[in-house]
């Protein structure tokens, strides 16, 4: 790999990382849609043309026990979709480069996996005995 290759692929991820922390002040800010403020952006990837950001997201649940579902995937993605211009706007507005990526928004369930996996680690180790008890009895 050639150092000029090197550098697109760090240029790349400034870019992510620069559009995930405006389009999160975005969400946080600008837009009033009530369907989006739960939103968190887990991620965003640029791709290497530039002429791509996919935007990873998902919603924050107060009942962190209840798992998203595919009702509440087609919400938020139609929302973002309904607010996607506005949202583009505010971002052209705030990126100090050529062109912006078009932005992908795709739901990301990963936070709610590694959720309902602590969960079950913790009930399990809710009905296990202490580990000086189950010393003593050995």
């Amino acid at each position: 790999m050639n150092l000029a290759s090197t550098q697109k692929f760090q240029r790349t991820d400034r870019v992510s990382q620069t559009i995930k922390k405006e389009l999160s002040d975005i969400l946080l800010r600008k837009v009033a849609d009530p369907r989006l403020h739960s939103i968190t952006i887990t991620g965003v990837e640029v791709a290497r043309d530039f002429m791509v950001a996919t935007v990873k997201v998902c919603r924050m649940l107060k009942d962190l026990e209840k798992e998203p579902n595919e009702e509440d995937k087609k919400e938020v993605l139609a929302a973002l979709s309904s607010a996607k211009s506005f949202i583009f706007q505010h971002l052209k507005k705030r990126l100090d480069i050529r062109f912006v990526p078009n932005l992908r928004f795709e739901y990301d369930f990963s936070l709610a996996e590694s959720s309902r996996v602590w969960g079950q680690i913790r009930r399990m180790t809710q009905n296990k005995p202490p580990l000086e008890k189950v010393a003593e009895n050995a």
